[in-house]
């Protein structure tokens, strides 16, 4: 039973790689090699680096290895009030965030209308693309200008009492902030959104 058992297996034959196929391997491997090697250099050493120097109290001049604290400076955290200012602060600023989502498909359905001057209108909001962040940057500090920027003028017009510093109040500088990454979130989601709006 045990020789009959052993002729019913049938061997398989071994394929031999050609040399072309193994000078093809050794190119693929290469070129996965690189990627993978910028990988560990640029992504995973910074990572696993910026994790354990967390954990220490190392400045930069004394030894990394043996100032080690664990999870101390996590605990510390927790107690120190700027870090909660901070948290606050960066959660206020992401509200802009999916405003300007929204704002930016209500804009590429609107350009997408046939409405009189909507060509006018396309091109207006366009012009931030071909401007510089520096042009851009400087007509924004106009528009929240204490004494004669736009809002403050508009604000003063309407209600006839002078608007707020917007750039030199703790409270107000968040307002501005929030309404410029509003300004631009709904700029860029508007045009990445007009793409799907014309195609539907």
């Amino acid at each position: 039973e045990k020789s009959g058992h052993m002729s019913g297996k049938t061997k398989q034959p071994k394929h031999k790689m050609s040399a072309m196929a193994k000078k093809e391997e050794r190119t693929a491997w290469l070129f996965i090699a690189l990627p993978f090697l910028g990988f560990l250099l640029f992504m995973a050493y910074p990572i696993c680096f910026a994790v354990f120097a967390s954990m220490s109290k190392w400045t930069g001049m004394n030894s990394l290895v043996d100032n080690f604290c664990g999870l101390q400076n996590y605990i510390n955290i927790f107690h120190d009030e700027k870090f909660w200012k901070s948290l606050l602060t960066t959660i206020i600023y992401l509200i802009g965030i999916p405003i300007g989502m929204i704002l930016g498909l209500l804009l590429a359905m609107g350009m997408n209308r046939k409405i009189p001057g909507i060509r006018l209108l396309r091109t207006m909001y366009y012009v931030p693309v071909v401007s510089s962040l520096v042009a851009v940057s400087i007509l924004w500090a106009w528009v929240y200008n204490y004494d004669y920027g736009l809002f403050n003028s508009i604000i003063k017009l309407l209600t006839g009492h002078h608007g707020p510093n917007w750039l030199g109040d703790e409270f107000w500088v968040k307002v501005a902030l929030i309404i410029f990454m509003v300004y631009l979130s709904s700029f860029l989601n508007s045009f990445s959104n007009l793409g799907v709006v014309l195609t539907t």
